[in-house]
């Protein structure tokens, strides 16, 4: 597909009426103006690395207070929901002491979540290091592609663009609500 055919796609002849895109992106500053130009694009949202907020938020939607996990006893599941908060603000502690205060985006915790979904909610707690041990591993993956791709290439090239140190990089995304207009 050549750019002009993606324009005309998105909002040309070819386009169809009443659909939204949503278009992602890590380096928004290497996009074509002509793409996300005003009309075209309609909405632009980024999203960043997390904050303690959203990493509480995020243990607390995984591991209600008031639930009790699979394997886990009342007693266990009584004692998790009386600390409720506090178990949260542990996580996102462990969180950043195993990171050593480098940046996590939301993602990586998700993927963290997932993969402890059937774990208690102190087992999950106990296990942060394996959200460390995953993320380097993917940064070792993401490098050693790099490398691979870039032999020849410019040292250095990508570094700092975006790309967090925690393995995933933010990036954004783009709306634009096509059909929502009326007239034009």
């Amino acid at each position: 597909m050549t750019f002009s055919a993606l324009l005309n796609a998105l909002d040309g002849v070819g386009a169809s009426s009443g659909q939204m895109y949503i278009l992602t992106t890590n380096l928004r500053d290497d996009l074509d103006p002509a793409l996300v130009r005003n009309g075209r694009v309609d909405c632009q949202v980024r999203f960043d690395h997390a904050t303690d907020e959203q990493i509480e938020k995020m243990w607390s939607a995984f591991y209600p207070p008031d639930t009790v996990g699979e394997g886990e006893c009342k007693s266990e599941a009584a004692a998790a929901a009386a600390e409720g908060p506090g178990l949260a603000k542990a996580f996102c502690a462990a969180v950043r002491a195993s990171l050593g205060g480098r940046p996590v985006a939301c993602c990586a915790l998700q993927h963290f979540f997932v993969t402890q979904r059937r774990r208690t909610a102190t087992e999950a707690l106990a296990a942060v290091g394996e959200l460390v041990d995953d993320l380097r591993r993917r940064e070792a993956e993401d490098a050693a592609d790099q490398a691979d791709k870039g032999e020849g290439e410019g040292e250095g090239e990508g570094e700092g663009k975006g790309k967090g140190p925690a393995g995933a990089a933010p990036g954004g995304y783009f709306v634009s609500p096509k059909g929502k207009k009326k007239g034009k």
